[in-house]
């Protein structure tokens, strides 16, 4: 997930410039006091008491259909078609590889449905027969026009029209007798000209407890954004906007739903897309968090429709559980003692898409390890935080990620607002009542460069009442042992604080590199990138340190540092 801060950061204080810019020209640039369109928002969300509105339970017997293989505009078509129907009752769920049928059979397990009905994707078709009567009828887009995409998944929520392109949209008329309500073509020369016309006609008739920011040839989460009603636009990048004046046209419009959207709520879908398309991972989340949102990675989550309305979890089923082996009373004087975390799990598609194969497959895995995990996951996917409740191996932890309820940088968090203060406080409030719910007591914070200064870090220490320790930093931040151990004091109360080492391949090298010279005992938070471990690699790691060093869990870890 996360991306070179070299690569983007250039661009992302281009977009702060031209913001301000734009702030000053707004009246020239598109004369905004004059043009009907969304108010500034109130301070905080008056959305669905959790974060996303709950339609009803899935279907007893869910349809299964296969989407592999498919062209990239019948998989929207039929994405279209999976939103719209579980806009009354989550019945369609799409078959797309990796561990779909993982989520199925869980399903089945767990009892939110009884079966699957599977529809090969030579079949798929049929289900458009099959739901017409739920239809109105078509939203043709413009290919001409990328934004046209994100527009049609708008109406399409709001209409309940299918997606359509325009080489099989008569074809669908005549076959399945829907007619072509809306038809988006050549009404729009331009991405930013499209949104505008979104801004100013559909805003008013969405969703406002949400946002997503997707890139336009993305299908996988337009399931859960049609079924919410919810904003979708993209902001382009050097490499994808067209040209100057069209990035400053979306960036009016990004400037505006920033404003207009209610403070601390997610924003689903992902700011990037390669080098130059979108904000980038960090240029985008700097202009979220200033403005009081916070970044629900979700651009490849599929069949959210279906997940979010599941059962709720118990609660606190992620509580980390006493390891089989006790810590011991006393650290050994000449040891080295880890806690290994692993990250990115705030990304939602990681969770659905690359997570289980450290749960299915752990190869002989034994010494604990602690995941991380989004605390919006208890809502919106509440059946896969069930799974790993109960897939997890003894010892394993669960510790909440990256920034908290989402993906932020807090010490610049809602500072395009009037009230900042009052952000944060609403961000690490909602941060805090979903770790209570999920049984999270520890949390893994980042920032774009360098290690997470303390002064942030006492902000979660001060707000989060139940929390027991911090796992900082994306990769090592810091030079050295003395640098990356400490405690840290918060309203009478002391939370140790644990930065990252190591992190490199092969990793259990790159850990005794960075630990040649600590002091022993030492304390340790160990960051194994995701993308970059194995079952494999974890299963190993034990091994290859070598007596002089010993994998605890966090709480293991913290308990053995306080001693």
């Amino acid at each position: 997930m996360k991306t070179a801060w070299w690569i983007e950061w250039p661009y992302a204080a281009w977009i702060t410039v031209a913001l301000v810019l734009l702030t000053v020209l707004s009246l020239s640039l598109h004369a905004h006091a004059e043009e009907p369109g969304p108010q500034e928002s109130h301070p905080q969300s008056d959305g669905p008491p959790g974060l996303f509105i709950k339609i009803a339970p899935p279907a007893r017997q869910l349809i299964a259909a296969e989407v592999s293989g498919l062209p990239a505009d019948r998989t929207l078509t039929l994405t279209s078609l999976q939103g719209i129907v579980n806009q009354t009752e989550p019945r369609i769920f799409l078959v797309e590889g990796g561990f779909a049928r993982l989520w199925l059979d869980w399903l089945v397990t767990r009892g939110d449905i009884d079966g699957v009905r599977y529809v090969p994707a030579a079949q798929t078709e049929a289900l458009i027969e099959e739901f017409k009567d739920e239809l109105r009828g078509q939203v043709v887009v413009d290919p001409r026009v990328p934004a046209t995409l994100n527009l049609a998944t708008m109406i399409a929520a709001l209409d309940r029209l299918l997606i359509t392109y325009p080489d099989y949209a008569e074809h669908y008329a005549e076959r399945y007798g829907l007619p072509i309500v809306t038809d988006l073509r050549g009404l729009f020369n331009r991405n930013g000209e499209a949104y505008r016309w979104a801004l100013d006609n559909l805003w008013a008739r969405l969703n406002h407890h949400a946002l997503a920011l997707l890139h336009p040839d993305v299908p996988h989460p337009r399931d859960f954004i049609i079924q919410q009603k919810i904003w979708v636009w993209w902001q382009g990048g050097t490499a994808d906007s067209g040209g100057l004046a069209n990035r400053l046209a979306e960036l009016t419009v990004t400037y505006d739903v920033l404003k207009a959207a209610p403070v601390n709520i997610p924003v689903l879908g992902y700011p990037w897309k390669g080098e130059g398309v979108g904000l980038g991972e960090h240029g985008g989340v700097d202009l979220l968090s200033r403005y009081g949102k916070f970044l629900v990675p979700s651009d490849l989550a599929r069949n959210l429709s279906v997940h979010a309305n599941t059962r709720p979890p118990a609660r606190a089923a992620l509580q980390n559980e006493a390891p089989d082996s006790p810590s011991p009373s006393e650290p050994d004087p000449d040891k080295v003692y880890l806690a290994v975390i692993v990250s990115d799990g705030d990304n939602v598609q990681a969770l659905l898409n690359y997570f289980p194969r450290y749960f299915e497959e752990p190869e002989g895995r034994t010494a604990p390890v602690a995941w991380t995990i989004s605390p919006a996951a208890w809502d919106l996917i509440p059946d896969v935080v069930d799974y790993y409740a109960a897939r997890r191996l003894p010892g394993d932890a669960f510790i909440a990620a990256v920034s908290g309820i989402g993906y932020v940088y807090l010490d610049r968090y809602g500072a395009d607002l009037p009230n900042k203060d009052e952000a944060v406080r609403g961000f690490l409030q909602l941060t805090s009542d979903y770790m209570d719910r999920m049984g999270l007591t520890m949390l893994w914070p980042m920032v774009p460069e360098g290690p997470v200064p303390q002064s942030v870090l006492a902000l979660y220490a001060a707000e989060i009442e139940n929390l027991q320790a911090l796992f900082p930093d994306y990769g090592q931040k810091v030079p050295t042992y003395a640098q990356a151990t400490y405690t840290l004091e918060a309203r009478g109360r002391t939370v140790p604080v644990f930065h990252a080492m190591g992190g490199e391949t092969p990793l259990a090298r790159s850990i005794q590199t960075a630990l040649a010279d600590a002091p022993r005992p030492a304390f340790v938070h160990v960051f194994a990138l995701n993308w970059n471990v194995s079952p494999g690699d974890l299963a190993a790691l034990d091994a290859q340190l070598g007596d002089g060093y010993v994998i605890v869990s966090p709480e293991q870890l913290v308990a053995l540092f306080r001693r």
